[in-house]
């Protein structure tokens, strides 16, 4: 049976949905049956290589058709209740580094109830890419959970700046007893974000720009807070967007939502809310601060609703009908629904596919949409028949113009016009030599999203020092040139560079 349940993943999923009188509309195609799947996903970049983490403590992989085991994390995994390997995400450079990350719940000594939240780094084996190394073990972070078996949260991801995002829960127990999730001295109900290379003596390092960096009595580690049990988050993979699927208690299950360039600092409410309700009985009364985000999206119980599964914003495009949209569902209700995200209208509308005790959504590296559910089940959603990752996806064609002599006014900047030929985000950047100078001077970067096939002026902006030692150059008559830069990335992580020089005048 496993043999069978190992056939290609290609081969297997296209027979599924390309069967004689299937219609063209969204579907769910079975990839396989596991023990304990809890999440799906894949490295940045690999088309070929799907993974499967069960709550046990096991990774699995499916590989050019074949299935194997990859990993087991190994003992003292806790996977009572809401316990388990909750988690896994590889690190940007994982195809040249081979970090990966897990995070589940240790054991507690002498605690029966309570546990550890644990993050651990591994690298894959490094003379078999389809296996890792146990004994490249290394603990990057702990956090003490010692109260309950709940709320541990569940999610890693590497947001768009390369630095992993980790939501553990608020620890458990009505109402947040302790107040942690408001409590930012302690990085329980949080939205954490930490660099996690090691740094000499140091297990990670807290990037200089989160939001509380030097704030007395808080800590540094937190992005985000007053969140109950961030089971699952992710960020658009097209524009960086954050959106988090936050489990309610009683009354109010919430999607919250940051544009990418927001968020930071942001409080999402909890305890003092649920949803956009104040939490009664409080004792002692509370308000959420000035930095409040309410949720997008919340429902309530009803129709044997019980806990929202987050999942992703669609850039699968043999998913036309949902590209471009988030789609989540509830563990106890299974209806897989999607909604437009701002500043669009939120339209909440059903796929018309349910799948009950579903765990998580998870993505592959060219954007299939997958779910993992407590039946065992690892599904794909499909559209008609179903489109294997390329080998080498295409990468977006990429246009720039500009006017090739431009003048530094009193802004200090040049411009680009930049053209994608389907949705891309767009990364700019330059650089300014200056004759007589020692160094070239850089230009601020900046990113923007942009619409496939719509021109967009872009602005880049050289500092107060680069512009006065450039027009120093220019009036004693030397040539100064500008070498500017656009990377533009599809919502597969395909890239296209391209540059073009300019000549600067005062």
């Amino acid at each position: 049976m496993r043999s069978r349940a190992a056939a290609g993943l290609i081969a297997a999923v296209a027979a599924l949905v390309s069967a004689p009188g299937a219609s063209a509309a969204v579907q769910l195609a079975k990839i396989g049956g596991f023990p304990q799947p809890i999440y799906v996903t894949a490295p940045p970049g690999d088309p070929q290589r799907l993974f499967v983490v069960e709550k046990g403590g096991q990774i699995e992989l499916i590989h050019a058709g074949v299935r194997k085991p990859f990993l087991d994390v190994g003992g003292g995994i806790v996977t009572r209740s809401e316990d388990g390997l909750l988690s896994m995400a590889f690190a940007p450079d994982y195809a040249t580094s081979g970090r990966f990350y897990v995070y589940y719940t240790a054991t507690r000594p002498g605690d029966s109830a309570g546990d550890v939240l644990t993050l651990v780094e591994f690298r894959r084996s490094a003379t078999d890419p389809d296996r890792a190394d146990p004994a490249s073990r290394r603990v990057v972070l702990t956090i003490d959970h010692p109260s309950y078996s709940n709320h541990n949260g569940g999610q890693l991801a590497f947001g768009p700046g390369g630095m992993l995002y980790l939501g553990p829960g608020d620890g458990g127990g009505a109402n947040d007893p302790a107040g942690n999730a408001q409590n930012k001295a302690v990085l329980l109900g949080k939205l954490l974000r930490i660099d996690p290379r090691q740094n000499g003596g140091s297990p990670y390092t807290v990037p200089a720009d989160n939001p509380f960096v030097g704030e007395v009595g808080t800590a540094p580690e937190i992005y985000a807070y007053g969140l109950r049990n961030p089971w699952r988050f992710s960020f658009d993979r097209l524009n960086g967007d954050l959106v988090i699927g936050d489990v309610g208690q009683s009354a109010r299950e919430e999607v919250d939502f940051a544009q990418h360039g927001t968020g930071a600092g942001a409080d999402y409410g909890w305890r003092c809310r649920e949803g956009t309700l104040a939490t009664p009985n409080l004792i002692p009364p509370c308000t959420p601060s000035g930095n409040y985000a309410g949720p997008i999206l919340e429902y309530d119980h009803s129709g044997g609703r019980c806990a929202i599964v987050g999942g992703y914003v669609v850039r699968d495009r043999a998913l036309p009908t949902l590209y471009g949209r988030y789609v989540y569902s509830d563990n106890c209700g299974g209806d897989i629904r999607s909604i437009a995200l701002p500043p669009s209208s939120a339209s909440d509308s059903s796929t018309g596919l349910t799948r009950k005790g579903i765990y998580s959504f998870g993505e592959d590296a060219c954007g299939h949409l997958y779910l993992a559910t407590g039946g065992g089940e690892v599904d794909v959603l499909v559209d008609g028949t179903f489109k294997a990752c390329p080998v080498k996806p295409l990468p977006p064609k990429l246009t720039l113009s500009r006017a090739r002599t431009q003048t530094l006014g009193p802004d200090r900047s040049l411009h680009l016009r930049v053209a994608c030929s389907e949705n891309c985000v767009v990364t700019a950047s330059g650089t300014v030599s200056v004759p007589g100078a020692k160094r070239l001077f850089k230009f601020g970067r900046q990113t923007w999203p942009l619409a496939g096939r719509k021109p967009l002026r872009l602005r880049l902006q050289l500092g107060r020092r680069a512009a006065k030692a450039a027009r120093r150059a220019i009036d004693r008559g030397r040539l100064v040139h500008a070498t500017l830069t656009v990377v533009a990335r599809d919502g597969a992580g395909s890239e296209s560079t391209a540059s073009t020089t300019v000549r600067v005048l005062s």
